[in-house]
């Protein structure tokens, strides 16, 4: 079971959106937080280069699911929920 991830409200109610958590793949963080990011990404031995924000995440390079980048960086923006 995929516990990474990040919730959606739809039609009066919560849903659940999993990680895509891929063998040699970016995973799609988008909206994560940052801590939960930074996890996921060192863990995989990945190195966040650089934040642009505050809140969750709205975008990511390299893009969701890409071959991991051959200088391991990453950076990824975030952006207050409306």
């Amino acid at each position: 079971q995929n516990l990474w991830g990040h919730t959606t409200w739809k039609n009066n109610e919560v849903h659940w959106i999993p990680a895509q958590l891929e063998k040699n793949q970016m995973p799609d963080l988008r909206g994560m937080w940052a801590r939960d990011a930074l996890y996921i990404l060192e863990n995989k031995g990945l190195k966040v280069i650089g934040v642009q924000g505050s809140g969750r995440i709205v975008n990511q390079l390299p893009a969701p699911h890409a071959p991991y980048p051959k200088n391991k960086r990453v950076l990824i923006k975030l952006e207050k929920e409306k």
